[in-house]
């Protein structure tokens, strides 16, 4: 892979569906070699032991990320393209919410666009087709 990229959850008080999430998606993204950030500002630490608990049966590609400093969903948004919380140092990042997962035909789709050069990748979900922005080189 020529890129790095991570893909970002905001949640809040969801542990639950970030577990039904993980649980589809997570194997799929680690084959593409993307990495997964949860930006969690849960009242209790549930979503954070769920985390905890997948990186300690073997998922190197999950990280969570303590967002208790954001101030509303558009802050945590904000602080996810300021690359504040993000443990490495990506070429790409993808913000979603917390009840969107992608298949691994979706992913391929995604990077090949990211492999011919394009700055900019809209998704709405499988089925549909995405928009990409211009070339910036």
């Amino acid at each position: 892979m020529k890129y790095s990229l991570a893909c970002c959850y905001l949640t809040h008080n969801h542990p639950d569906v970030m577990k039904e999430i993980l649980d589809k998606c997570l194997s799929d993204y680690a084959n593409h070699g993307i990495d997964i950030c949860i930006y969690d500002d849960s009242d209790n630490d549930d979503t954070k032991k769920l985390i905890e608990n997948y990186v300690s049966e073997g998922a190197s590609n999950l990280y969570y990320v303590d967002a208790h400093m954001a101030i509303n969903g558009d802050h945590k948004l904000l602080l996810i393209f300021q690359g504040i919380g993000l443990p490495k140092d990506y070429d790409y990042v993808w913000p979603t919410k917390d009840r969107v997962c992608f298949s691994s035909s979706y992913l391929d789709k995604l990077c090949a666009c990211i492999d011919e050069g394009y700055d900019f990748v809209i998704g709405m979900n499988d089925s549909q087709r995405w928009d990409v922005g211009v070339k910036v080189r």
